[in-house]
């Protein structure tokens, strides 16, 4: 699984990407790394990762949060990126998917606060087509 492509820039090798920040979740990250890990990490189903870059003030539940099995991630394409200030910033993005064969797009404006050294998501305003 080291040397396929990774799922947020198929141009980069996972194990020189997201990889990183996957093994060592502290890694300090900026908000658009975060991000496109968090994507990788839907990808691959690592759950633990994605509560623990989530905000306590906005995390789900360990068990009020599931995983979509029958999804299938196709792609990444960041919009943008911008720091607000010192400790708050947005990414826009939009992701791609098949559910049940049928294609997905969903767009989302996503908030990040920074908080003892680390990025964390809050949350999002998204569309999905």
């Amino acid at each position: 699984m080291l040397n396929i492509p990774c799922p947020c820039n198929p141009k980069i090798q996972y194990l020189n990407c997201c990889r990183k920040l996957h093994i060592d979740n502290y890694a300090i990250g900026n908000p658009e790394q975060i991000m496109r890990s968090r994507y990788s990490a839907f990808v691959f189903g690592l759950k633990q990762y994605l509560l623990d870059t989530w905000h306590i003030s906005t995390r789900p539940k360990q068990n009020e949060f599931i995983l979509e099995k029958n999804i299938k991630w196709l792609g990444l394409e960041v919009k943008f990126y911008k720091l607000i200030d010192e400790k708050n910033s947005v990414v826009n993005f939009v992701a791609r998917s098949k559910i049940q064969g049928k294609a997905h797009r969903l767009e989302e404006h996503s908030t990040f606060i920074l908080e003892k050294g680390r990025w964390y998501y809050v949350d999002g305003k998204f569309k999905i087509n």
